[in-house]
């Protein structure tokens, strides 16, 4: 991975690369991903289990249409956290546990 930046500086490049994509599978698309995967992550809202739990607020704050096109973004260019399980690995236990 290259150095990590601050997310506001990786949401500067993310929209430089959406506006003028990187040729796939070159060092700029790697960077664009690892950018990409930066700004994604720095924008998630965890909603507390119960009130005794702390509210976790998003590092950058996007509005729907912008996360949804660097979501879609993600996903096109093969960016994507979970590997071949674009929507999370989920709950596992007991998954594949049949001896067929």
């Amino acid at each position: 991975m290259t150095d990590r930046v601050a997310n506001e500086t990786a949401l500067t490049e993310v929209m430089e690369f959406m506006a003028s994509p990187p040729v796939k599978d070159t060092p700029e698309d790697a960077r664009f991903g690892q950018r990409l995967l930066q700004v994604l992550a720095a924008s998630i809202v965890d909603d507390p289990l119960d009130e005794d739990d702390p509210v976790c607020t998003a590092e950058l704050t996007l509005d729907a249409d912008l996360r949804a096109r660097l979501e879609k973004a993600s996903l096109e260019r093969n960016h994507n956290a979970f590997g071949g399980y674009a929507d999370g690995m989920g709950p596992t236990l007991g998954g594949g546990l049949n001896k067929e």
